[in-house]
């Protein structure tokens, strides 16, 4: 074989190769490369991004990165945030070797961006937001990264940069859009003195949100005012609809409303989405509402869709697990299949608070909540006032459940039509969880949810709780894991 030959067909196997190398930043932590290859890696993160084109890809080597660092930092320095550009995907879970992407291992070489730009250990100086992005679609990626330490104690206006979303302030408000792709991350630790301790999703005044989270943590982040974790924002004409798939919410609090989530639909839409997604030991710390998620359809459609989800251990001065307001001729009607709300604790109202605000002169409610649930289980609810459903002049419609009282009428508390109930409820009866208290909610072989809930209601449900196949028999069980003999 001549040279020339030889060539074109090494050039033909290694061009691509070559090509994909020339779009990839390479980071390690104190490398002071270009970026061009590992041996070669830059150690600066926040500069490759601000460098970054659209459709580079950054690789990101386990470690810990921050902003910028400072040991006496100022006001300029707290406003410097990993500022990610729209089109741009980054990873993180890189030993430092890899010549693939899916050679990466996320679990195991953790890749952490920090707030703490002082490396003090507290919080008192670390970035307003450790991740701020603007005007970015789904081409824009984050996966692989712990995002903690971050500190949005600034006195600006509740719901603008550095008061709101410690970790992470996605802007997609005015016009703009909000919709970037994040998996396999976790947000951890972060505060705010208004809304979203970790997460603010604005998409208000005209704005668009559809951010897509899959297998993501929001753990023990914190906020003075609303959404201890993450705040949607859909007001004034703009829509939010972020979705959230195989996520877990636990240990989230506030001062506010929503102890892991607050939407907020004001004259405007805000309707996430959430599948086969955790929701545990949320807490309001105050004399306020929803102690998981705060549904605000105030003038506006605030109607999540819920999906083999679990409700546990969460408390709320009122709404233990969710709350939803359709007031001012706003809707506050989320759809609820397959869900499990067991031991949540409140004041009023120990699960879901369905209200459309008081009446008007005529006698009619000035809004509209008609939550419709379905295939669900409500077992050990604790309230003072009304175990499960609070109404204040809402429409809840519950089919397919399991409830520990004895009658529909027995579920209503509050002030209205009362509660709905349909075809397939079973009252009283034990759902027979494997260890309930101990956090395994598999139903036992004698549990009467078996096969039976609704396939019809849950018909796009393919996947149950712990990602085994939803219908194992003909009919779908009741609640959020499918019993499998296996």
């Amino acid at each position: 074989m001549n040279l020339n030959k030889l060539f074109t067909i090494l050039l033909f196997f290694y061009l691509p190769t070559i090509f994909a190398q020339s779009n990839i930043i390479f980071v390690k932590p104190n490398a002071t490369g270009s970026g061009k290859s590992w041996s070669d890696a830059t150690g600066n993160l926040r500069a490759a991004l601000l460098n970054a084109a659209f459709g580079t890809e950054i690789w990101v080597s386990q470690g810990i990165y921050t902003p910028t660092k400072c040991t006496i930092c100022n006001a300029s320095e707290r406003q410097k945030s990993f500022e990610i550009p729209n089109g741009v995907a980054v990873f993180g879970g890189f030993l430092g070797t890899e010549t693939q992407r899916d050679q990466r291992n996320w679990r195991a070489n953790r890749t952490f961006l920090s707030g703490d730009i002082d490396a003090d250990g507290r919080a008192t100086s670390n970035s307003y937001h450790v991740i701020y992005t603007q005007n970015v679609g789904d081409k824009m990626i984050l996966d692989g990264f712990t995002v903690s330490g971050g500190n949005a104690d600034s006195s600006t206006t509740p719901g603008e940069r550095y008061s709101s979303g410690g970790a992470w302030y996605n802007d997609g408000r005015s016009g703009q859009i909000g919709s970037p792709t994040v998996r396999n991350c976790a947000f951890t630790r972060n505060f705010a003195i208004a809304f979203a301790g970790a997460l603010y999703n604005n998409g208000g005044f005209n704005g668009y949100c559809y951010a897509t989270f899959e297998n993501c943590q929001f753990v023990n982040n914190f906020s003075r005012k609303e959404g201890g974790a993450i705040f949607n924002s859909g007001v004034f004409g703009g829509i939010c609809n972020p979705t959230f798939t195989f996520c877990e919410f636990s240990g989230n609090r506030t001062e506010g409303s929503g102890g892991a989530i607050f939407n907020d639909a004001q004259k405007g839409r805000c309707e996430p989405i959430f599948t086969n997604c955790q929701f545990i030991k949320n807490e309001i710390v105050a004399e306020r509402y929803g102690g998981a998620i705060y549904n605000l359809g105030k003038g506006g459609k605030c109607s999540p869709t819920i999906t083999g989800c679990l409700f546990w251990a969460n408390k709320a001065f009122s709404a233990a697990a969710v709350y939803c307001l359709g007031s001012e001729q706003g809707v506050s009607s989320p759809q609820i299949t397959n869900c499990i709300f067991y031991k949540n604790e409140a004041n009023t109202g120990g699960s879901v608070y369905a209200n459309a605000g008081e009446a008007d002169v005529t006698g009619a409610s000035t809004g509209e909540s008609k939550p419709v649930i379905s295939n669900s289980i409500f077992w050990a609810n604790k309230a003072l006032t009304t175990r499960h459903l609070r109404n204040i002049n809402g429409e809840p419609t519950l089919s397919f459940c399991i409830v520990d009282t004895t009658s529909c009428a027995a579920l209503h508390g509050g002030k209205g039509v009362g509660v709905n109930c349909g075809s397939g409820m079973i009252y009283n009866q034990n759902p027979l969880f494997v260890d309930a208290d101990n956090g395994d909610f598999n139903l036992l072989p004698t549990s009467p949810a078996r096969d039976k809930g609704s396939n019809f209601l849950a018909k796009n449900l393919t996947l149950d709780l712990a990602a085994e196949p939803r219908i194992i028999n003909d009919s779908i069980d009741i609640g959020a894991f499918e019993f499998n003999p296996k």
